[in-house]
């Protein structure tokens, strides 16, 4: 992302920001740099963000990483999912997350999904941050399925006798 809603098809939005300097798109910019990142404010550790894919589009996501710097990651919260993000009652619970408060600055913690969900919009909804006040966000990753590619096994004998069984290509890396 590129800004709140560039490219336009999708859009970030989020339920408070400290300041323009701390817009919400800049969770989802892939810079993990100190002063790209989303803050809420002064919120009460209680805030929400939200990765809108567009009318007509939705992502089948399996995981999320999220990254987060000292002192104002996020300590309990709801993933959630909805496909009309325009209504808020109707918000899906994909994951829920308590007492984190292990957070490496600049690195991604990664939460596995119980299932695969393919929904329009994705929300962070956070109930507590592990300062009072502020909630700060460096990054988040969607991890969709659609990401992960898998080529057909296939047997092939070598020159010198051995069979080799195919290969598998997952986020762009071939393995043997």
């Amino acid at each position: 992302m590129t800004g709140t809603s560039t490219p336009a098809t999708n859009e970030v939005i989020a339920s408070a920001s400290q300041n323009a300097t701390f817009s919400p798109y800049l969770a989802f910019d892939n810079n993990l740099s100190d002063s790209n990142r989303w803050s809420s404010g002064s919120v009460g550790g209680v805030a929400w963000i939200r990765y809108d894919f567009g009318t007509g589009t939705t992502r089948n996501l399996k995981r999320y990483d999220i990254a987060s710097s000292s002192p104002y990651p996020p300590k309990a919260w709801k993933f959630e999912g909805n496909d009309t993000p325009q209504d808020t009652n109707t918000w899906l619970v994909l994951d829920t997350q308590t007492n984190q408060t292990i957070w490496t600055d600049f690195a991604y913690n990664t939460y596995t999904l119980a299932g695969t969900w393919t929904f329009r919009s994705y929300r962070l909804n956070i109930s507590a941050g592990n300062d009072a006040q502020i909630v700060t966000i460096n990054e988040v990753r969607l991890i969709s399925i659609d990401n992960v590619t898998e080529t057909l096994t296939r047997l092939h004998v070598g020159t010198s006798g051995t069979v080799l069984i195919g290969t598998t290509t997952v986020n762009g890396t071939t393995t043997p």
